[in-house]
């Protein structure tokens, strides 16, 4: 999977992870931190979450019914690994790239994040640890 880091790495940085918890959305960007993230892994008993999408592999896009098939492919194997995890949706503010689902796995580990983030043709995904800021893991690193 080619991922063009120089090119992709500031339009993952801009963009909006936005995650359905009980309180209602949350809004997480990289490097930033969020109270309401922390508030929001305290509520789910959880230290962590990780946002992944099946949606573009290496954002090629895809069409729709690809999109959608993938996503609930990437459901299911969550559900099958017994992981908690609250919907989500990826967003560039700027508007010119189309809204990606996502799942946000709770307290999965960054390895398996990757490796998982890997297995759907993603180049990153979204971490958020409690007291600190979101981060960009790029899913080739170890």
């Amino acid at each position: 999977m080619p991922c063009e880091r120089a090119r992709l790495a500031p339009l993952y940085e801009a963009a909006e992870y936005c995650v359905e918890g009980p309180g209602g959305p949350v809004v997480l960007r990289v490097g930033r931190p969020s109270a309401a993230a922390d508030r929001l892994l305290g509520r789910m008993g959880a230290g962590s979450l990780s946002c992944i999408t099946a949606f573009n592999p290496a954002s090629k896009p895809l069409s729709p019914e690809e999109n959608r098939a993938r996503q609930a492919r990437l459901a299911r194997k969550v559900a099958e690994a017994g992981w908690r995890a609250l919907p989500g949706v990826n967003r560039d503010p700027a508007g010119k790239w189309p809204e990606e689902e996502t799942l946000c796995i709770l307290d999965i580990t960054p390895r398996r994040a990757r490796a998982l983030a890997r297995e759907f043709g993603q180049c990153a995904l979204l971490r958020a640890e409690r007291g600190r800021a979101p981060l960009l893991l790029w899913s080739d690193e170890a």
